[in-house]
């Protein structure tokens, strides 16, 4: 499923990410994914999250990720997600993107998220805007896509109830 997703939106999250190898396309990629991914969670690493719009069928509609969690005195992570193709436009990122957060900050008890965002992404920004994230500076060449070192948005936000049980 996740490599049917990602074969289907490659042409469209091209301009986005960074260059993808063949295997990334493949099964056995996402099943060793999803395998770390289970064990990244579990040591409070990272969280990967599937986003399916119900109807006759469920469909793998988006993907939400928080990595490089920081604990100790930084409390933080960043903030990923991506959208099927067939399903941009119609609130589910925001939707997914919020429920995310929830998690972060409730469950996990982050105290800082922050998303960079190539400043052209008109509709990631919107997102992170509603979703409550604010424009904090530009991060220089931060990403490499489409062969090229691409500047991005940094955007935050602060979990206004942090408790601090994470350490």
């Amino acid at each position: 499923m996740l490599a049917d997703y990602r074969v289907r939106n490659r042409e469209t999250h091209a301009w986005t990410e960074p260059a993808r190898r063949p295997e990334y396309f493949q099964a056995a990629y996402w099943e060793w994914t999803v395998s770390n991914a289970i064990r990244r969670a579990t040591d409070d690493e990272e969280y990967r999250f599937m986003v399916f719009v119900h109807g006759a069928d469920a469909d793998l509609a988006g993907l939400v990720n928080f990595y490089n969690i920081a604990r100790g005195p930084i409390q933080s992570a960043l903030l990923g997600y991506s959208i099927d193709t067939a399903h941009m436009g119609r609130g589910i990122a925001t939707e997914a993107v919020t429920e995310a957060m929830r998690f972060a900050f409730v469950d996990i008890d982050l105290k800082r998220i922050e998303a960079g965002v190539l400043p052209e992404n008109a509709a990631s920004i919107r997102v992170l805007q509603k979703c409550g994230l604010s424009r904090v500076g530009t991060t220089r060449q931060s990403l490499r896509v489409m062969g090229e070192w691409k500047d991005h948005d940094l955007y935050e936000t602060i979990n206004p109830h942090w408790k601090g049980t994470y350490q």
